[in-house]
């Protein structure tokens, strides 16, 4: 038995009694915490730092010098393999312990509350080694459980993306939806909360938002931003650092330039990538957060909303060996996923050299060379682009083309491959005035565009409580060759299964430009946009209104959410 663990015996006090005693805590906020611990359960120091008597920094302090044991920061450590099978993975995660390294019989292990003598004592049962133990953050502590014990569908440690798990959904649901906030919400409290909501929201999209009053929280869902709760002020530096750590972000850096990184959720044992962009404001880190539904990305086209018709254009233009697709959809409005899943059919074909610009990777696909450009170190699409061009691809991905720099050279290297980039319009004339406005020679976008592809997404009726409602003729244009008055749509009224919503889940409206000889006649000539447009409708492309409508009188959204999404800024022009 070491000398630190004989110096842990002799404390027969209790933490509550030493901090109380050193004068860190009254005995007000000690018995606070004691009743938040008896209703919500975990240890003492949580509940101090839960209800705000306490800090984590300043525990950490106090700890540290009450027990003589040093304090540890978990990034400097690789942990082998070896050593980690010391500690039984379910009881490491219980109990919040790591071991760090073997020297001579003592197992040296990283612990929140180095006091807990039982804890010392049976991990010395199990392992048959002595037990020195180390004091570390709890967020950096729950980070690294994450790394070196993925739960099922969690991130592998070599991938270093930390992992937050937000448990079974009957245990959280409980403790973080059906209750409001406790004073005390310590920040791994927050940022599970935040999570939970988003995913019950079915928003993939989180927003945290630093100001004088704290981190205000948002939600991207359908395109609109809702507002959420507030982080109080002094929980808001202990979230930002915890969402760092997990997203292996270095925080001096974050505070004076934009940041980068990756982690996983993991609820009801499934894993979700996630990814964060960290800002610099005056108030501090702004933070944004990205879901990836692994189980979309895999999904057909037609799953995702597609009909037949654009579904089977969009295969026959990434079967060419060059020129420019181009796709279209406003923020939160799921072109991100529709671009994985082209990414997921093509790289079934081996015979061709697929490799991607993404800001970030959000999602990785095996078989596809990815590569996340860095504004930081001056890699940006353009010349991104221009290097990439050097291996040789036959298929270019390009997460964002929003400069006529980069457009330019997209097209010179459509020549050669054939380039899919993401753009932020919302309709198709749109993207036609801005290849207008930039130096791309009419002509050669006559020769070299495949395609403008244009997206919403919008709730799907839960089929549970579906029902027919009825909807004024003159509400909508109706779709062509059929009367409004004929058509019948559908609404969700709300059930146990949806939350009372009346959705569940989302789907795609798509609406395809085709490149056929008359439009692109139009486009060599440099015609008006809008009459460009007229003619692809004549030629038999529906737009997304029609497209939406269309879904509608199937049943499978509400004609309003469609009509609420595609009129948004003229698209009924």
């Amino acid at each position: 038995m070491t000398g630190k663990r004989v110096a842990a015996e002799e404390e027969k006090k209790r933490i509550g009694d030493l901090l109380l005693e050193a004068g860190v805590v009254t005995q007000e906020q000690l018995d606070e915490a004691l009743e938040e611990k008896n209703v919500r359960g975990g240890r003492l120091c949580f509940n101090l730092i839960r209800t705000g008597a306490l800090k984590a920094d300043d525990l950490l302090t106090f700890l540290s010098e009450q027990f003589g044991v040093a304090a540890v920061n978990l990034d400097h450590f690789q942990v082998p393999r070896e050593v980690l099978e010391r500690v039984p993975e379910e009881y490491a995660r219980s109990e919040k312990v790591i071991p760090l390294h073997l020297l001579d019989n003592t197992l040296t292990v990283a612990m929140v509350d180095p006091g807990r003598g039982e804890v010392i004592e049976e991990l010395e049962r199990v392992t048959g080694l002595g037990i020195d133990p180390l004091i570390a953050p709890e967020a950096s502590l729950v980070s690294a459980l994450g790394k070196y014990y993925p739960a099922p569908g969690g991130a592998d440690p070599a991938a270093g993306e930390g992992v937050l798990v937000l448990g079974e959904e009957k245990e959280e649901k409980h403790i973080y939806l059906a209750t409001p906030p406790s004073e005390g919400y310590s920040s791994e409290d927050w940022l599970k909360r935040f999570f939970l909501q988003s995913i019950r929201r079915r928003s993939r999209e989180i927003h945290l938002e630093p100001s004088e009053l704290g981190l205000c929280a948002r939600f991207r869902s359908g395109g609109k931003m809702v507002k959420g709760e507030t982080v109080p002020g002094e929980v808001r530096k202990g979230l930002v650092n915890l969402a760092l750590t997990l997203a292996r972000i270095d925080g001096r850096s974050s505070a004076v330039s934009p940041m980068e990184g990756r982690m996983k959720v993991v609820v009801r044992k499934r894993g979700l990538p996630v990814t964060l962009s960290s800002f610099p404001t005056i108030h501090g880190e702004r933070l944004v957060f990205k879901i990836m539904d692994e189980g979309l990305v895999g999904r057909g086209f037609q799953e995702l909303g597609m009909s037949k018709a654009v579904a089977d254009e969009t295969r026959r233009i990434l079967g060419m060996t060059s020129g420019v697709f181009l796709m279209n959809s406003p923020p939160g409005h799921g072109k991100r996923t529709t671009f994985y899943s082209i990414l997921d059919q093509l790289r079934s074909e081996a015979s061709r050299n697929i490799m991607t610009l993404e800001h970030p990777v959000q999602y990785p696909v095996p078989g596809i060379s990815q590569t996340q450009v860095s504004f930081g170190q001056g890699v940006d699409f353009y010349h991104g682009l221009k290097s990439l061009m050097r291996q040789s691809p036959d298929v270019v991905g390009l997460s964002d083309i929003s400069d006529c720099r980069t457009l330019e050279l997209v097209f010179t290297a459509a020549r050669e491959c054939l380039v899919i980039g993401l753009c932020g319009f919302r309709d198709s004339r749109e993207a036609l005035e801005w290849l207008g406005s930039c130096r791309v020679n009419p002509k050669t976008q006559s020769d070299l565009l495949r395609g403008i592809l244009v997206q919403r997404v919008v709730p799907r009726i839960c089929s549970r409580c579906r029902e027919k409602q009825d909807t004024p003729a003159d509400l909508v244009e109706g779709i062509r060759d059929k009367n409004p008055e004929d058509l019948t749509f559908y609404t969700g009224v709300g059930c146990k299964a949806c939350g009372q919503t009346g959705r569940a889940g989302w789907l795609g409206l798509y609406e395809l430009l085709p490149m056929n000889f008359a439009v692109r006649d139009l486009i060599g000539r440099k015609t008006e946009t809008q009459i460009v447009y007229d003619e692809a409708l004549r030629q038999g492309m529906w737009s997304l209104q029609e497209d939406g409508i269309m879904k509608a009188t199937q049943g499978l959204v509400d004609v309003r959410d469609v009509l609420e999404s595609t009129r948004e800024r003229g698209l009924d022009d």
